[in-house]
């Protein structure tokens, strides 16, 4: 178990860049959404865009 793990923490790094284009693709997505609905004016938009 101990052996695996550190194959696992050798591995992680090549997946770390992945989720930081993940997590800014969600930003964008999510600052998309809220100036859409901040220039809509729809606060069901807004509330959405606030969630993600």
């Amino acid at each position: 178990m101990i052996f695996k793990r550190q194959k696992n923490y050798r591995y992680t790094p090549t997946k770390k860049p992945l989720s930081k284009k993940r997590i800014a693709l969600y930003a964008i997505i999510a600052a998309v959404l809220f100036v859409i609905g901040f220039f809509s004016a729809n606060p069901i938009m807004t509330l959405v865009g606030m969630f993600l």
